[in-house]
């Protein structure tokens, strides 16, 4: 999310490689999320665990950010919702209606 959100948080210069994971960009992601967990908006569930297997079965997990490798474990993990899920880009702008 912090490189949608326009940070860089590791880089090459030179020889060697800088990490920042400090910066405004990934400072605002950070409160974001923060505001997402301390409203009890997210579900903190072991990724891959039965619960979480289960919350996705019984559509009480609606989303999951992931790379582009996630359809395949979905669909051994949740075929109950088989057919009713898509894709779709991560937020990167002021009208997307998320605040970075």
């Amino acid at each position: 999310m912090a490189w949608a959100a326009g940070a860089t948080p590791f880089k090459v210069k030179g020889n060697s490689w800088v990490v920042d994971i400090a910066g405004p960009e990934s400072l605002k992601v950070a409160n974001t999320v923060q505001k997402l967990l301390d409203s009890k908006a997210v579900m903190t569930l072991p990724q891959f665990s039965s619960e979480w297997s289960q919350a996705f079965n019984t559509g009480k997990l609606a989303s999951w950010m992931s790379a582009a490798w996630a359809p395949g474990p979905l669909k051994s993990f949740a075929p109950k919702t088989a057919g009713k899920w898509a894709v779709a880009p991560c937020p990167v702008d002021a009208g997307s209606g998320v605040e970075w």
